[in-house]
């Protein structure tokens, strides 16, 4: 994790200082400009900002009604010109196209032709919204600019109309499109059915369009008057106070009743709760957003008090298909040794499934090596049969494969599609090396198939069931899969697989729909294999990428993952799956542990979900050196689960918390990780609050989440807040879309991504956090903020003056940040810092005027403390108590900063890298580019006063 100190340093971005000044200039010039107006000068004029569906027609009836305001509507409307007089302002004199010709000629007419009759005028406006000025999604620049104009004109007051129920807004802008019905029309009946990605991007949109508002007219100085649309409908009482308080911003007599038109009703009378088709959905993806207070549960219908039971699956004696490599290879010398082995494995068979009949349904498919000594020659075929007949197996196929020796994934495949085309309904891969060793397994698993159809809602055969291996727990050997899987996909996994790789891939397939589960109960060993060394050379591709992908795809129905080269007609497959199979989000959570605090670690791993979903815990353990005790605790965490399984991962020394991360990340197969550090306690929602995310963001790559610490209560704690030290910690919080997060609380995308943590940062972090969250930034929207993922984290050393030593590791490895060539994009040069001055004048002091550098230094270090002081001051609670503790705080958070900052140039010297001083890192990654701004301005006060006191010294 890393924390950065004076994010926001004492000096303010001279670029935006020359701009403010400007705008106050301009401001003032146009309000002394106002005040000398003449009698037959225009009227006040104001602008309602707002989004539609937000009630602005209601208000502009309500503004039209109140007889010394002249209230237009939408001036700027696409297809027309709206507004309440039109016959006198607009008929025969403007048409929208010589509108759009001239905007701001027409915008003046607007404003300063009046239909006054009786003289009672006083101010006139119209309303905006920010589709006026564009062109299908496309700035027109004319209009734009119009826009900006009114924006940044501090003689144009500023109502700002907004409701905070975005889902409300959404849904009636939905409605009233699909019915081209805007003020009258009752749509409360009509559903609607919400895109949750769309959603999202509006919500992203809404908030970006009222923040510009909002910054533009206050930095131009304008008067800004905020009305909100849940307050003005609270009762009538808060209408008559909110819009009086309207009457007088706008300086109008506030005596007069507010009445809204006869055409303004309210277009919805129901919860639109039950509009919404997918509510459910939508409810959760954003359960822990700021739309949570508008959103509710609908209560489910009436529910027999227990649940229903699924139903005991149809009697069936199904056909199996038992997929059998088998091949001499080291033992060719010793046929009778092939045979027994073969041998070995019927017998369990026998035992195994007891009742004839069952045994009968169980077909073995032999894959045997062409060329093969012992198994390749019709002897062995008849001998081969006449041990499964005796086995009272069912009929034996045989199939001699070339070229083939040690694929033993590409022998399955042929085996299963061998299999499929001889009527096999259920596949199972075993080996001659496995011992089956649990009664009742064939019908155990049967069951379980039918099982999952059932609580899933998915076609029966739609799984993947695999045996409990006693000597490779929780990893799915020799899994079952049904007939359907040929169906759907045309054989068993990709050819690219080799022979590694065929078990995991099939299980991890079906956990996308929750269809993948172990049978715990059937237990099975696996003698040769497995993780010890095989009878061929193990070959491992990345199969969990884009594999699995396309696999995915074609296990849904995609058409287009479908092999144009198939010789089967696409109308052949099995129907697409219907939005009752949905699919489960698989995220996985990865812990490295040091520490070893078990009470920490079992809280995170009983984080549940709410929902649905796929979720294995990776504990990985870099302290192989730590207390046996701790050790043994850890380790007995581990468990064996269809779901919310634990697995502890161990390195054999201390590598790292970046290496750990690796570690646990390789192991996942999930498609999101979340990173939690092992001193963290995750708020329960935590899931959830991600997985909610992941539906808002699906083509994110960083989901950051917030790190709260609790609250300070140490001098030293209160100076890290003041001096900013641990701002990105609550970047979740300050940005939708920040540059980077730390990893105390982070989710990544896991198994299509191959970006993984660079071991050269320091074992107990800094730095590493920056580096892979650039890295991952690839578009926008690649980084974004879920701040209901939430975590609370402990302050180092409890907040005592010892945390510093961790604060100076941060700033070790952030020093990397500077040379690291996947960064260079957000490098910048300044002049030298107070510890770079400081280290020149102690190279020089020895040589040439050392009370002259010394002075300078001493000097310079004590107006950086004294500004940061004073900036750091601001920032402290005046809840705090005098001015003389704030000071006191202020200025220690200063000495944290200047303590960083000697850090990294320590961290530069001890690495010999000499050419890295004076060169900086961009925190914000240029989305706030006064920040470099600011830093330089900073340096370049700090450089003036060394060379002013060394010049007068000397």
């Amino acid at each position: 994790m890393t924390g950065i100190a004076g994010l926001v340093d004492v000096v303010a971005d001279p670029l935006g200082t020359v701009a403010r000044l400007r705008l106050v200039i301009e401001a003032f010039l146009l309000k002394r400009r106002w005040r000398e107006r003449k009698p037959t000068d225009p009227l006040e004029r104001f602008i309602v900002l707002c989004w539609r569906r937000t009630g602005s027609n209601w208000l502009c009836g309500v503004l039209h009604g109140h007889p010394e305001i002249l209230m237009h509507n939408e001036l700027f409307n696409e297809s027309d010109i709206h507004t309440y007089h039109r016959k006198d302002l607009v008929d025969g004199k403007w048409t929208y196209e010589q509108r759009d010709t001239h905007p701001g000629r027409f915008l003046r007419d607007m404003f300063h032709n009046v239909v006054d009759p009786r003289g009672l005028m006083r101010t006139v406006g119209f309303k905006s919204f920010p589709e006026h000025y564009w062109d299908h999604e496309k700035p027109n620049i004319s209009l734009t600019r119009i826009f900006n104009r009114l924006l940044l004109n501090p003689a144009i007051k500023k109502v700002v109309l907004e409701r905070r129920n975005m889902l409300a807004v959404y849904v009636s802008m939905v409605r009233s499109k699909v019915l081209s019905a805007y003020m009258v029309r009752d749509y409360s009946d009509v559903p609607i059915r919400i895109d949750i990605l769309e959603f999202q991007r509006f919500i992203d949109r809404y908030q970006s369009q009222y923040k510009s508002y909002y910054t533009k007219s206050l930095r131009s100085g304008s008067p800004v008057h905020t009305i909100c649309y849940e307050d003005m409908l609270e009762s009538q009482e808060r209408f008559d106070a909110e819009t009086k308080s309207l009457w007088q911003f706008l300086g109008v007599d506030d005596g007069v009743i507010a009445k809204a038109l006869k055409e303004n009703v309210l277009q919805n009378k129901r919860d639109i709760r039950y509009a919404i088709e997918n509510y459910d959905e939508v409810e959760f993806a954003f359960r822990h957003t700021s739309l949570a207070p508008y959103l509710g549960r609908i209560a489910p219908a009436e529910e027999t008090a227990t649940a229903t039971p699924i139903p005991d699956p149809p009697q069936k004696d199904h056909r199996w298909g038992i997929l059998l490599p088998i091949c001499s290879r080291g033992d060719e010398a010793d046929p009778e040794k092939c045979f027994s082995a073969i041998d070995g494995l019927f017998s369990t068979l026998v035992d195994t499934v007891p009742v004839k009949r069952e045994r009968a349904c169980l077909e073995v498919h032999f894959g045997i090596d062409g060329g093969d000594i012992v198994f390749d020659s019709p002897a062995s075929e008849a001998r081969l049969t006449t041990m499964a007949e005796k086995a009272g197996l069912g009929k034996s196929h045989f199939m001699v494969l070339h070229d083939l020796e040690g694929k033993i994934c590409h022998i399955w495949n042929c085996l299963a599609q061998e299999a499929h085309r001889n009527g096999c309904e259920f596949l199972v891969l075993l080996g001659d090396d496995v011992r089956l060793k649990t009664a009742g397994w064939k019908k155990g698993i049967e069951r379980r198939f039918w099982d999952i159809a059932s609580k899933r809602q998915l076609p029966f055969g739609f799984a993947c069931v695999a045996f409990n291996d006693v000597n490779f727990r929780n990893f799915p050997t020799f899994p079952v899969v049904h007939k359907e899987h040929l169906a759907r996909c045309r054989r068993l996994f990709p050819r690219r697989l080799i022979n590694q790789g065929g078990d995991p891939f099939l299980f991890e397939l079906y956990k996308r729909w929750g269809a993948s589960e172990f049978c715990f109960e059937h237990e099975l060993e696996n003698t040769i294999g497995g993780m010890d060394e095989a009878r061929y050379t193990k070959r491992t591709i990345r199969w969990n990428g884009e594999q699995l992908t396309t696999y995915i795809d074609k296990l849904e129905g995609n058409d287009a993952a479908v092999n144009e080269n198939q010789v089967e007609e696409k109308s052949s497959r099995p129907a697409a799956l219907t939005d009752k199979g949905k699919r489960v989000p698989c995220v996985d959570v990865v812990v490295p542990t040091f520490r070893l605090d078990v009470e920490i670690l079992s809280r995170i791993v009983s984080l549940r979900a709410s929902v649905p979903a796929n979720v294995s815990f990776w504990i990985v353990i870099d302290n192989p050196d730590a207390e046996p005790e701790k050790l043994n605790a850890v380790r007995a965490m581990e468990k064996l689960d269809n779901n919310y399984a634990v697995n502890i991962r161990e390195h054999d020394k201390n590598y790292g918390v970046s290496a750990a991360r690796n570690t646990g990340m390789a192991y996942s197969n999930a498609d999101f990780i979340c990173l939690l550090d092992d001193d963290v306690k995750p708020d329960p929602g935590l899931l959830d609050a991600y997985i909610g995310g992941i539906m808002r963001h699906p083509r994110a790559n960083v989901l950051v989440g917030l790190a709260e610490l609790s609250t300070a209560k140490t001098l030293w704690s209160k100076a890290m807040l003041a001096c900013n030290v641990i701002g990105f910690y609550y970047i979740a919080d300050d940005r939708p879309f920040p540059p980077w997060g730390v990893t105390a609380n982070l989710c990544v995308r896991g198994r299509t991504s191959r970006i993984r943590f660079k071991h050269k940062f320091p074992n107990t972090g800094g730095g590493e956090d920056i580096d892979y969250c650039i890295r991952s930034n690839q578009f926008k929207g690649a980084i974004v903020s879920v701040p209901g993922a939430s975590v609370e984290h402990p302050w180092w050393a409890d907040g005592h003056a010892s945390s510093i030593i961790h604060v100076m590791g941060w700033a070790k490895g952030e020093s990397l940040c500077v040379d690291d060539p996947d960064l260079q994009q957000y490098i910048y040069w300044t002049l030298p810092n107070v510890a770079e001055w400081t280290l020149l004048s102690l190279v020089l002091a020895p040589f040439w005027h050392p009370r002259a550098l010394l002075l300078a230094s001493l000097a310079a270090a004590l107006v950086q403390i004294l500004l940061r002081t004073r900036s750091f001051y601001f920032r402290v609670s005046v809840h705090e108590g005098r001015w003389m503790k704030r000071c006191v705080i202020g200025f220690v958070g200063s000495l944290i900063v200047l303590c960083q900052e000697m850090a990294r140039v320590a961290a530069h010297l001890d690495r010999m890298r000499f050419v890295n001083l004076l060169w900086r890192f961009d925190w914000y990654c240029k989305q706030q580019m006064s920040y470099r701004a600011a830093q330089k301005t900073a340096h370049l006060i700090v450089s003036i006063v060394y060379v002013s006191i060394f010049i007068f010294v000397y």
